[in-house]
């Protein structure tokens, strides 16, 4: 008789902010084909939706039904599911790998980020398409044709829809089938509407903080295009002194006029050392939350632009979003992990975690320890995770090397990883024992290594440091599988 389990190492490429019930008791964490509907009080797992034959990439929330939450999946397709009984009531086949859906209220329409066939003409990159899908009529209709997407986010009261791209963000309205494109001089990692301004804030990759005041913005009477009889182009020819920062193109019948108009007012704060990660506003809209690679929340008064942190959260971060009665914020981590924060304590509650490889490599393997049943990996750099395979849950983290979870470049590569894991079963009165081996090789220091081999004993709770070794060289460690450690 054999057994096999599939354990998820966690989210899909393209990170979603977590979403929440709307009445905030649960949340909905994505494991690889799978997504778990977790009580936000506790962090205990409700129940599991699952049936998707690969990554799901997105979670909304069905507008006309507070228990109902749809789900896409890079299976191309869209699944209704009641997540209290985790039970699927429907399933909507697209027939194209889905990166983003969005689903607006005031519309049965599904709004999908999918994946196209057709490649550009320059840089021979495939590209991807924004299609609406009717959600009774399944019809499916192309609105743009898009490349380097970064995110895709609903405005809050429905109407109009944001697009990211590297160096520009569209707003699409919905109602009158026209977007507008607003650029910025670096590339953007994400975007949030304010809930009720005309307002939306953006992060990217220097690490800024931009509002972007989208009620002071103007425009000019149309520029109608111009075709050039050599190449067949079309154009809009700017008039004289006007530099393109602002343009809104309107869909007609025939030809497309481009109106042409000076940037909206912005304000500029910046205060990430890396890129921002993830960005999103307080319920009330008083407060701006900005994560990123150091590992730190931070917390901005709105009116006076005034930073609040909350550090030392041990993990570069990827996402943040606010539930929506404002007590809790959960905070999505680079290692497959969700940390919920308290707002009112301003402290981490718990932490809901898979495996934690995130861009690591398993060095490791699966290695089980004898004496509890976890399983023990390489998880962040200098790290050991424990992962109990019976609950699928996270256990704990054991740092065999402190380092620096917010090194970058040399730095990053320069950290200590834990290359090898062993177990000794424990006999008599000697108590079980865990082996780690660990490597740090320094690429600014040419064929320089160190290596360290560790002993650890149970000392009835967790494993502790017993010994410390430095050795030359080591390929490969293993324990005896009777005979006595000493």
């Amino acid at each position: 008789m054999s057994f096999a389990q599939k354990i998820s190492t966690g989210r899909p490429p393209s990170l979603e902010p977590t979403l929440f019930s709307p009445d905030s008791k649960f949340f909905f964490h994505i494991l690889g084909t799978q997504v778990q509907v977790i009580a936000t009080a506790t962090g205990a797992v409700r129940s599991v939706l699952s049936g998707h034959n690969d990554v799901v990439t997105s979670v909304i929330l069905n507008p006309v039904n507070k228990f109902q939450v749809y789900t896409s999946s890079f299976d191309g397709t869209i699944r209704l599911w009641d997540y209290q009984e985790a039970i699927m009531l429907k399933k909507l086949s697209v027939g194209q790998k889905i990166k983003m859906m969005v689903m607006s209220p005031l519309k049965p329409i599904f709004y999908l980020l999918v994946a196209s066939s057709v490649r550009h003409p320059t840089t021979r990159a495939y590209t991807e398409e924004l299609v609406s899908v009717h959600a009774s009529k399944l019809r499916k209709d192309i609105m743009l044709t898009l490349r380097d997407t970064v995110c895709m986010t609903l405005a809050p009261d429905g109407k109009s829809l944001a697009v990211v791209t590297r160096s520009s963000f569209m707003i699409y309205d919905l109602f009158e089938h026209s977007f507008e494109r607003f650029f910025h001089p670096r590339p953007l990692t994400c975007l949030a509407f304010h809930p009720t301004e005309p307002m939306v804030a953006t992060g990217d990759c220097w690490g800024h903080l931009t509002l972007w005041y989208l009620a002071s913005r103007q425009s000019v009477p149309a520029i109608a295009p111009v075709t050039d009889p050599a190449t067949g182009k079309v154009s809009a020819p700017l008039p004289p002194g006007v530099r393109l920062q602002h343009t809104k193109i309107v869909r007609t019948t025939g030809d497309q006029p481009l109106a042409i108009g000076a940037a909206p007012k912005q304000t500029d704060e910046h205060w990430h050392s890396d890129q921002v990660g993830g960005i999103c506003f307080s319920p009330g809209g008083e407060m701006v939350l900005t994560v990123g690679t150091e590992g730190v929340l931070v917390m901005w008064q709105l009116a006076t632009m005034q930073r609040s942190f909350l550090p030392r959260l041990g993990a570069p971060l990827a996402t943040v979003s606010a539930s929506p009665d404002g007590i809790y914020y959960a905070l999505c981590t680079r290692e497959n992990a969700v940390l919920m924060v308290h707002v009112p304590t301003n402290s981490p509650k718990y932490e809901v975690a898979a495996l934690k490889l995130g861009k690591e490599k398993l060095l490791t393997g699966l290695v089980r320890d004898p004496f509890t049943g976890q399983l023990a990996i390489n998880s962040r750099p200098g790290a050991v995770q424990f992962f109990d395979p019976a609950t699928n849950s996270h256990v704990r983290d054991l740092v065999v090397v402190g380092t620096n979870v917010v090194a970058t470049g040399d730095y990053a590569a320069a950290r200590h990883r834990v290359e090898h894991v062993a177990f000794l079963k424990p006999t008599g009165d000697v108590p079980p024992v865990m082996v780690t081996l660990t490597r740090r090789s320094d690429p600014m220091l040419r064929f320089r290594e160190e290596l360290s081999l560790k002993f650890w004993e149970w000392n009835g709770a967790q494993y502790v440091q017993n010994t410390c070794v430095e050795v030359p060289t080591i390929t490969s460690i293993a324990c005896h599988p009777t005979a006595p450690w000493s």
